[in-house]
């Protein structure tokens, strides 16, 4: 299983914007244009930083040009995906199972999350090789293979009215094969971590439990865009 920052593996836009587009029923266009965004404005701020940063960091390269990654980019990734999904313990994979959530459905900012996870709590895990990016978009897809498995999002704001809980994780979902496996709770560890140039992060939902049990707090609720209301969510980031 690997977890895959799309701005850094711009040949898979096409594949990883179908698959999104498939699960939520936007426009595949609309995703695509968002993706080719990261890379745009991470290529932009990359430029402007100090060109000092050590040999193998994944980060030193966008892949701009539609290159894959390299075998030590992706060797890295590996590498630190499997730490963060090590840290979920067998016991909280047993509690997920376990628990009573009968729901079907997305995991996801906007349907039926998954529940049953514990926080990690005070454990710290090694910052993965990735600078802080403070650009957004970004988009993730968690690879099993060459098969997305699950994928996320960070944009400025989820459409809601609280435009100053900025920005918002978004758009998550896991295939059901994949559900009650860590999944999602090692994607969002993920993104704390990629994320760290910002103090905190923020997530629209209309679901309650799961977020709660990976140390998300809740924070308001909140208008939506679309009229149905929703919970706002909030955690610090990592590294």
């Amino acid at each position: 299983m690997q977890i895959v920052p799309v701005r850094l593996y711009p040949q898979s836009i096409p594949k990883a914007s179908l698959w999104f587009s498939q699960k939520w029923g936007i426009a595949q266009s609309e995703y695509e244009q968002s993706m080719r965004e990261s890379i745009t404005t991470s290529d932009i701020t990359e430029s402007t930083q100090s060109q000092d940063s050590k040999k193998g960091n994944v980060c030193s390269r966008s892949g701009a040009s539609g290159d894959l990654l390299s075998t030590s980019d992706t060797n890295l990734l590996q590498a630190n995906c499997n730490k963060i999904i090590e840290s979920i313990t067998t016991s909280d994979i047993t509690e997920s199972k376990q628990s009573q959530d009968s729901k079907k459905g997305n995991v996801c900012s906007r349907s039926g999350a998954q529940d049953g996870f514990t926080p990690s709590g005070s454990r710290k895990q090694e910052q993965h090789s990735c600078n802080q990016i403070n650009v957004i978009p970004q988009w993730y897809i968690v690879l099993e293979g060459e098969n997305i498995i699950a994928g996320a999002g960070v944009i400025d704001n989820d459409f809601h009215t609280r435009k100053d809980l900025s920005p918002n994780v978004c758009a998550l979902y896991v295939e059901e094969k994949y559900r009650k496996m860590g999944v999602a709770r090692a994607l969002l560890e993920f993104i704390r971590y990629d994320m760290n140039a910002y103090e905190r992060l923020y997530l629209l939902t209309s679901h309650k439990g799961f977020y709660e049990k990976c140390g998300w707090k809740y924070v308001c609720d909140v208008e939506t865009d679309d009229k149905k209301g929703g919970r706002i969510y909030e955690i610090g980031t990592l590294g």
